[in-house]
């Protein structure tokens, strides 16, 4: 049965299901049986430096076990009631709302578990045990050693089961954050008490241990009991710096890694919350961030491909807000011939693909050679050079651009289908920026030479010619181009002639 359901079950019902899911091996995974084990084994861990303590200072067998046993029991117990809803999680399936509260506080709760126990155990060791064993503490101990002993042992036994379940709460939460994606947030605590509680167990407690021997005995005589001491002492330092350094330093590394990450520029990364201190919140604030850039990279990116990178780079950069700006530019306007007829004989899905196939190379053209495609307008684009991009060369960049879309046009097909390109560029003084409503606006050019560059694109047909040119972007050119004058054509809207010039060389192979 699964332990999801048990909640719905009467009170006699749920004790059985509860018991027949305790012994199903299937009830939970590996990973989530080895994480059980593991907490009963974090809360004993006080049980195994207790032995090695009674070891050192050569404590009786009689007198060790009937403590030693009453805290395993007392463990086991307490341990099992305080984990039962995050066992109860992690047996039931992915997707299952996790027992926030409880693991977030998990190391909290069974550190004033344990610090009661261990209180209660050090009365019963020190004061209830000598007279049921009737055997004298006062030979033992002086009175002093009897009043403080005591108090040093819960204190030192209460750090130590604090650093022990914090290492593994975090251990916990990477488990959950790993196998179900669940992030847990962080609780109330402070890295500096942390820091203090670590500097007491490794260094107060222990001295004061030292120290407390030192004043009630003559330690010319018991030399051997100052020994003990210092070996007392070293253990509980090793066996606390390991989990004082796996508290603090865990968190840390994790963090540490994400922000190298981060650095790769890679964005997916999150960050588990492994402690309930300033680390903790460091952590989660860092999630924020990187949700932050994420965001912002997508609307980078998702902004790039409605209009151009560097049209959309310019307005991130300017906070939204691009003014007008006037200059001259030469202006590339390309037409597929015989769109509508090509259109006509394939099929809608075709067109599309023929058409980003051949958008999707064109602009690469364009972006090499410094243009920026300010519109696509059906199977035509609209491209600026040296506007909104400084182009010393606009003229033989607009040129070079057209000449490589002509080529590549007759080296290979789009969809499987042959194009032929039409293209007029001009030259002349024109205006960028935003033109729309509040609510919506477009980046666009105005001008002359945008007018011109269209007319000088449909006189191709009439000139059986694929590039036609005005005499401005002539007067412009550096590049040995060859460029032959067509005529002169009076353009709608103009009085003037304008002088036409056509590409004289190999437009294919």
């Amino acid at each position: 049965m699964d332990s999801c359901t048990i909640s719905t079950l009467s009170n006699g019902e749920r004790c059985g299901a509860y018991v027949t899911q305790l012994h199903s091996s299937t009830s939970i995974g590996r990973e989530d049986r080895r994480l059980v084990f593991r907490f009963y084994a974090s809360m004993l861990a006080v049980v195994a430096v207790d032995s090695c303590f009674a070891f050192i200072y050569g404590i009786p067998f009689n007198r060790f076990i009937p403590t030693a046993l009453l805290l395993v029991l007392l463990t086991l117990l307490g341990g099992h009631i305080i984990f039962r809803p995050i066992r109860d999680y992690l047996a039931c399936a992915r997707g299952t709302r996790p027992p926030i509260r409880r693991i977030a506080t998990l190391g909290r709760v069974c550190t004033i578990y344990m610090t009661i126990v261990i209180s209660v155990l050090a009365v019963a060791k020190f004061l209830v045990l000598p007279i049921v064993l009737e055997f004298d503490m006062d030979a033992l101990l002086t009175r002093n050693e009897q009043l403080w002993l005591p108090i040093l042992h819960t204190l030192y036994y209460s750090a130590l089961i604090y650093f022990v379940m914090i290492d593994y709460e975090a251990v916990l939460r990477a488990h959950i954050f790993r196998q179900r994606g669940k992030l847990i947030p962080a609780a109330r605590g402070h890295l500096l008490l942390r820091l203090l509680a670590a500097f007491g167990v490794m260094s107060v407690l222990p001295m004061s241990l030292i120290v407390l021997h030192a004043f009630e005995r003559d330690i010319t005589l018991e030399r051997h009991l100052l020994i003990e001491d210092v070996f007392a002492s070293t253990l509980g330092f090793c066996v606390t710096l390991v989990f004082v350094a796996r508290s603090l330093v865990g968190p840390i590394r994790s963090l540490e890694n994400a922000v190298a990450r981060v650095r790769r520029n890679d964005l997916s990364v999150t960050v588990p919350v492994l402690s309930n201190d300033e680390t903790g919140q460091l952590a989660s604030s860092f999630n924020r961030m990187v949700h932050g850039l994420r965001e912002r990279a997508l609307i980078r990116q998702t902004f790039g491909r409605y209009i151009p990178k560097r049209v959309a780079s310019t307005i991130l950069s300017s906070g939204g807000d691009i003014k007008p700006v006037s200059a001259t530019a030469t202006i590339l306007y390309a037409d597929i011939e015989g769109f509508t007829s090509i259109a006509e004989r394939i099929s809608p899905e075709q067109v599309v693909e023929m058409l980003n196939e051949y958008f999707s190379a064109t602009v690469e053209i364009i972006e090499k050679n410094n243009g920026v495609v300010t519109q696509f307008q059906g199977d035509a684009m609209l491209v600026t050079f040296n506007l909104p991009v400084d182009d010393e060369f606009h003229a033989d960049s607009a040129i070079r651009a057209g000449l490589a879309i002509e080529r590549l046009c007759g080296e290979r097909k789009f969809a499987g289908i042959t194009l032929r390109v039409r293209i007029g560029v001009a030259t002349g003084s024109v205006t960028a920026g935003n033109v729309g409503s509040d609510s919506r606006i477009s980046y666009t050019v105005h001008g002359d030479a945008v007018n011109l560059a269209a007319r000088l694109e449909g006189l191709n047909k009439q000139f059986g010619t694929y590039l036609l040119v005005d005499e401005a972007t002539v007067d412009r050119l550096t590049l040995p181009v060859p460029i032959v004058f067509v005529d002169d054509v009076q353009i709608r809207g103009k009085d003037q002639y304008i002088r036409v010039y056509r590409y004289d060389g190999p437009l294919f192979g």
